[in-house]
């Protein structure tokens, strides 16, 4: 009996390690080529594994493209953001943080950009609904929404429009990263993703949003 259950575990372990590298090789494929584009083939000689498993375990391209969205969005972006946790500091403290994660996400998972490109690019966002629809992401926009909405009631932010305003704060942080390809030749020389220079990118997107958002009558 303890000979089958240790090689019962065995097994599950062994499966989630093949899930994990599947999902691993389909997020940098995805990243670079989109759902329309992205092979299958490629994904099972990244990961070592047959067409037929990736099958096994994801129904087809698009359930694999689905939970790579899922990953990126929830176990990435998500977990680095750690959004219950702002909700509870002062308004202007926790959006800094939030800034400061974002950036730090981006930095970390430079897959996070190229995949929402191509999914608004190659899908119009058809794929992408199905991840922010969901209740667990409603719940973090509910978060950082209601973190703008307790700053206006404070009074230190002005009054503003909490989805534009987490739009442009998105806008903000992402844009250096998903612009990077471009970016590189307007600063040329310049070491644009070494922690240092992201750091300071990181300041002036505090500085930028936190000026604008501050209800200036009462900062005087």
């Amino acid at each position: 009996m303890v000979a089958k259950a240790g090689k019962a575990a065995k097994q599950v372990r062994d499966a989630e390690a093949t899930k994990t590298a599947i999902l691993d090789a389909a997020e940098a494929e995805f990243a670079q080529y989109g759902l329309n584009a992205a092979k299958t083939e490629e994904i099972a000689a990244k990961t070592g594994v047959t067409k037929a498993m990736i099958y096994y375990y994801f129904k087809s391209k698009e359930d694999l493209y689905v939970a790579v969205l899922e990953r990126v969005f929830f176990g990435r972006y998500m977990d680095s953001i750690q959004p219950e946790e702002l909700e509870q500091l002062p308004p202007e403290e926790a959006l800094e943080k939030l800034i400061r994660r974002q950036i730090a996400t981006d930095f970390n998972y430079p897959n996070l950009g190229p995949i929402q490109i191509h999914e608004a690019l190659q899908n119009q966002g058809k794929y992408y609904q199905h991840v922010l629809s969901s209740d667990r992401a409603q719940q973090v926009f509910g978060i950082v929404t209601r973190i703008l909405e307790r700053g206006i009631a404070e009074g230190c932010f002005r009054k503003l429009h909490p989805q534009h305003t987490i739009v442009n704060i998105m806008g903000a942080c992402n844009f250096y990263f998903t612009a990077y390809e471009n970016m590189k030749y307007l600063w040329q020389g310049a070491p644009l993703l070494n922690p240092e220079t992201v750091e300071q990118h990181a300041q002036e997107v505090v500085d930028l949003i936190l000026a604008g958002v501050r209800n200036q009558q009462t900062s005087k």
